[in-house]
């Protein structure tokens, strides 16, 4: 769809991994202080939605599908760990965080093949795919976070409640 070279492909690959870098050393801690850590996961994952549903439309640039791409993944994937510790007792978090772990390296060998075949009908198809899924989990994180109480202190203000000497 946008004619590129397999050099124009990794040049492409490296600036998405170069700005999400960016963008989570500029701008991750910032956003996760003001809104919250689901808040923070939710804006990644409409993001990423957004990045992906652009590759697969034939009127966005490709500049603007590839900022929101990057945005997201600087700032979903981050968050997911964190929201599942948090979620289960502390006796329960090894089991839970290797169970996601599974889940997301189990997602990695599948979901290439499966949206290969989709590329293969339609290239469009697979980034609209995409799109829609990571738009599931915004709403998924949306509902979360309206369903969890605001707490009030952030993330990284706790402070210890014994000193030691």
């Amino acid at each position: 769809r946008f004619g590129l070279t397999p050099r124009g492909i990794g040049v492409i690959s490296t600036a998405f991994a170069v700005l999400a870098l960016l963008f989570q050393l500029l701008l991750y801690r910032p956003l996760l202080r003001r809104f919250g850590l689901p808040s923070t996961g939710f804006l990644g994952a409409l993001a990423l939605a957004a990045g992906l549903a652009g590759l697969g439309a034939p009127t966005w640039p490709l500049w603007l599908s590839a900022t929101f791409y990057a945005f997201g993944v600087a700032l979903f994937p981050a968050t997911i760990p964190t929201l599942l510790a948090r979620a289960v007792p502390k006796t329960r978090r090894g089991v839970a965080l290797g169970a996601e772990s599974i889940v997301n390296n189990v997602c990695r060998v599948i979901s290439p093949i499966f949206l290969a075949s989709l590329y293969s009908q339609r290239p469009g198809l697979a980034f609209q795919v995409s799109g829609s899924l990571m738009l599931v989990v915004a709403t998924a994180l949306a509902v979360l976070r309206l369903l969890t109480p605001r707490r009030k202190r952030h993330l990284h203000t706790a402070r210890p409640k014994h000193h030691l000497p």
